[in-house]
Order: C-alpha cells, then sequence, then structure tokens
C-alpha cells in the first residue's frame, strides 16, 4: 500500500498497517458520519467505474455490461463506503482491512448481508498468492460471530479495487506484490488517489487543519507509521501512480484526473482527485 500526505486526518478508515498490526488507530463508525466521506466514496466509484469503462475500450471484457461477470477484490475497504456503490456491478466482491475496528462497522452495514458480498481481515503481501490458492481461511467477524473465519470466494480475481488506500500504506513494496498476486494474469488493478492541482499545489496538504487529531494519533507517527489518521505519504502526481503500476510490472497503464473530493467536509478546500489503472502480467 502507498501512503501519502495529507496531514489532515480525512481518516478514509483504511487500516492498512502493513507491518504494523499491533495498533489499530481506525474508527469506522465516526469515519462513516465525517462529512464529505459518503460524497467522496460515490464519487470515486463512479471514477472506479470510468476507469474500467475506458480500458474496455481495448478489453472487452471489463464492459460495463460484462462486469457481472467479474470477480472484485477492494483492498483496503474501510466500513464499506465505496463498496456499497460496487456491490451491485460485479458478481463476485470481496473486501479486505487490515483494521479490525473498521471491519467490524463493515460486517454491520447492508452491503456485507448481500448474497455476493464477503470480507476478511486480510494482510496483502508476498504470500498472499500461496495464500488465497491454499484457501486460507482469514478472520471474517461478525457481531453474532466473533471468531469466524472464511476462505476468500475465489482464489484470484479480475479486479482489484485499491481506493483512498496507497497513502497509508506502509510497505508498498510488500503490498503490490500482494494484489498482483491475487489477480488472474490480465486482470486489473483500478487505483483512485489524491493528487496536486494542475498548478502543482498540494491542496492535502493546505488542508492539514485537524492537529488534535493528529496528535491523539502521535504514537503511530513515532512508529514510522502512515496507517493512521492524519498520517500520508506525499500527494501523487499521476506520473508518480503510474511509475508504481509500471515498475511492478502492470501492462497498458493509464491515468486521468477525477472530480475533485470534498473529503475533509463542506468547509475545507476539495482536493484533486484521479484514477489509474493497469493489467497484471
Amino acid at each position: 500500500m502507498a501512503e501519502h500526505a495529507h496531514g489532515q486526518s480525512h481518516s478514509h478508515g483504511h487500516g492498512h498497517a502493513h507491518g504494523h498490526h499491533a495498533d489499530d488507530f481506525w474508527d469506522g463508525a465516526a469515519y462513516l458520519a465525517r462529512p464529505g466521506v459518503q460524497e467522496t466514496a460515490s464519487i470515486n466509484a463512479a471514477n472506479l467505474l470510468a476507469a474500467l469503462s475506458l480500458l474496455s475500450q481495448s478489453h472487452a471484457r471489463f464492459a460495463p455490461a460484462n462486469l457481472h461477470n467479474l470477480s472484485l477484490i477492494e483492498v483496503g475497504s474501510g466500513p464499506g463506503a465505496v463498496t456499497q456503490h460496487l456491490a451491485d456491478s460485479f458478481g463476485i466482491v470481496y473486501a479486505t482491512e487490515l483494521s479490525a475496528n473498521m471491519l467490524k462497522t463493515f460486517s454491520g452495514q447492508p452491503v456485507a448481508q448481500r448474497d455476493n458480498v464477503s470480507f476478511g481481515l486480510v494482510s496483502l503481501g508476498p504470500n498472499s498468492k500461496d495464500e488465497f490458492k491454499a484457501r486460507k481461511a482469514f478472520p471474517s467477524p461478525t457481531e453474532a460471530e466473533p471468531e469466524r473465519t472464511a476462505a476468500p470466494p475465489v482464489v484470484m480475481f479480475d479486479v482489484a479495487v485499491v481506493n483512498l488506500v496507497l497513502h497509508h500504506v506502509d510497505d508498498i513494496n510488500s503490498f503490490m506484490e500482494g494484489v498482483k498476486g491475487v489477480l488472474r494474469p490480465g486482470g486489473v488493478i483500478v487505483v483512485t488517489e489524491f493528487t496536486l492541482a494542475e498548478d502543482g499545489t498540494d491542496v492535502v496538504a493546505k488542508n492539514r487543519a485537524m492537529k488534535a487529531e493528529k496528535d491523539k494519533n502521535a504514537a503511530a507517527e513515532a512508529a514510522g507509521s502512515v496507517n493512521a489518521p492524519g498520517h500520508h505519504h506525499d500527494t501523487f502526481s499521476l506520473e508518480s501512480i503510474q511509475k508504481i503500476l509500471s515498475d511492478f510490472g502492470f501492462k497498458d497503464v493509464g491515468a486521468a484526473r477525477g472530480p475533485f473530493l470534498p473529503v475533509f467536509g463542506p468547509d475545507a478546500e476539495p482536493v484533486p482527485g484521479l484514477y489509474a489503472y493497469g493489467l497484471a502480467p
């Protein structure tokens, strides 16, 4: 997973703490209640589908009418704000999280009750390909069954969605190897992220206003982790996000600007967004 610098804790609730499993700084219910979260989720779900539509011009199986035949893994689903917009389109949806707090909230959402949706506490890394092939059972707790475990619904996926996650990833090399490992050859990764304004301004950095929340999570900073609200990598450019995908062997890589994201709420400047995609080797 990658991380990026938005000092303003927009806390999009993806508890991806690769390498930092001891602390969970996320709160799914609080995240869903934040102003701008639902609006941002709706926009980014549309961005994800737009990326697949673009790709379908040269790879017909990603056409909108065929998505119901495809399987999707959402890496860093948080409490399901985006998942709820994708579940109608895909035949199989597997939501993964590193934050038990986020997954607990997810399990109580209507989207988690759908027949085509399952979820697990999964840390993607170099061993993920073998773990999925071996049908490893990951924690998949519900309120009624807190010790429940379940294997992923399939061993390899057609689509991997990484929505506003990369800037919170502590070990991007491990993360990207994991995502690549659970995609079918020719499967697609779609990433949404914050990006710089066209004049180079880092709007995320300008929005670093929530000092109190950052102080509350000072332990994450002290541990060198960006997997906490208010802690992120530097904001991506279209070029840098495409380079990450290319460096890990993804083909037909592309990226585009999307709508501005009201991720910090109605009283803050909206943040430029991007989506990027590439085909697994």
